[in-house]
């Protein structure tokens, strides 16, 4: 779990400062799917459920961010 938090933070930063490459927009998908999986085993723990919430949030955010209708808003 530190890893995917690790990665995906990563490719969410790197979304804030320009377009991702190929490579970062497929891992944060695999990301995202990812803590979507995870998420029912962290139930008991409603700190680390909210954090991965809030991570898988961030990491769709960022791939809307980097769709072609999310860069024509950006300039707006």
């Amino acid at each position: 779990m530190v890893l995917l938090d690790s990665h995906l933070a990563g490719c969410v930063s790197a979304a804030l400062t320009g377009p991702l490459d190929r490579r970062r927009r497929e891992a944060l998908h695999h990301g995202i799917a990812a803590v979507h999986r995870i998420l029912p085993a962290l139930a008991d723990d409603a700190e680390a459920c909210d954090y991965f919430t809030r991570l898988r949030e961030l990491a769709v955010l960022a791939v809307e961010r980097q769709s072609p209708e999310g860069a024509s808003r950006q300039g707006s």
